[in-house]
């Protein structure tokens, strides 16, 4: 374990956090007592929630570190910023622009509960002094091609009270966003994304030029916040986390799918043939981006058709 902790320090302080957190979840998977990899995942999560959740962890096997209750104050303090909207240019003619919601099934009623062995570890020197911020939600170039890629990605939170296993079950029921295209019952976590296009036509003798053009993806999340009240059990933090942990990844796969579909979008715009009308390549555009997103939505729903229901504790 010491070792996966390492290589993901060294992930870290190379700027790849993403799968530096991706090693600490397995490790805690394993190990949920690992008390370095809590504190690690405290820094280099890009969920607020992961974060504060690891920082208390941590804090629940080590209460002496200064600099985790720090994090975790720090983390606790963080107000949740509007979703920073992706620039758009003028457009001679407006692109369509989608919206799809997939959406994490509904709760059954299992429990299970974890062992889990507290051991106190001195957090190590080179973890110490590692300095990484919060993430902020911004506007990003993440792929430079012909047709450049836009990304914006938040997060969102519904937060909820509770001590017990029926009362977070309740919570997330209760607090959870409201029912929306065509699915019944509350999510207990979602992905929004906006896939579009901005464009602009240029027309000679006998051809059209299009320039400019820049796919635009917005991805907003949406997770549950389990606030502890009362005296829970001890192995209730730890089911929590493995449960976030599940949620987490599988809400991030939709966005990496919406991803996939941005890029398709990309590609196929570069391949459009401007030697026609602008009247011709406007439609042709119009007629891509509409394509890209049906497509994408069916791929969203296939993964929820198959992933898309679980289950706290998880079975």
């Amino acid at each position: 374990m010491d070792d996966l902790i390492r290589q993901a320090l060294k992930l870290a302080r190379a700027g790849d956090r993403q799968q530096a957190a991706v090693i600490l979840r397995d490790v805690l998977r394993r190990d949920p007592s690992q008390v370095n990899a809590w504190k690690l995942l405290a820094f280099v999560s890009s969920n607020d929630e992961e974060a504060l959740f690891a920082a208390r962890r941590a804090l629940h096997y080590d209460p002496g570190d200064i600099r985790i209750l720090d994090r975790m104050r720090a983390l606790q303090q963080e107000t949740e910023p509007e979703p920073v909207p992706p620039e758009h240019r003028k457009m001679p003619v407006a692109a369509l622009v989608l919206i799809i919601v997939m959406l994490l099934g509904a709760l059954a009623t299992l429990a299970k509960l974890i062992v889990d062995e507290v051991r106190q570890v001195t957090l190590p020197q080179e973890i110490a002094a590692l300095d990484i911020a919060p993430s902020t939600p911004v506007t990003t170039l993440v792929e430079d091609r012909y047709v450049p890629v836009y990304v914006t990605s938040s997060t969102g939170y519904y937060t909820f009270e509770a001590e017990t296993v029926d009362q977070i079950r309740r919570g997330m029921t209760v607090a959870a966003p409201e029912p929306c295209c065509g699915y019944e019952g509350r999510p207990i976590a979602l992905t929004a994304y906006q896939l579009g296009l901005n464009w602009e036509l240029a027309g000679y003798a006998n051809s059209c030029e299009l320039t400019d053009a820049r796919v635009v993806l917005e991805i907003v999340y949406t997770y549950p916040q389990w606030i502890a009240v009362g005296n829970p059990y001890v192995d209730l933090y730890d089911e929590w986390h493995e449960f976030m942990v599940h949620v987490i990844q599988h809400e991030e796969h939709h966005g990496a799918l919406a991803m996939d579909c941005a890029y398709q979008l990309a590609d196929s715009v570069a391949q459009v043939d401007t030697s026609a009308s602008c009247d011709q390549v406007d439609a042709e555009l119009n007629a891509l981006l509409v394509e890209v997103n049906r497509q994408c939505e069916i791929t969203q729903q296939a993964f929820d058709d198959v992933e898309g229901v679980t289950t706290f504790p998880l079975p």
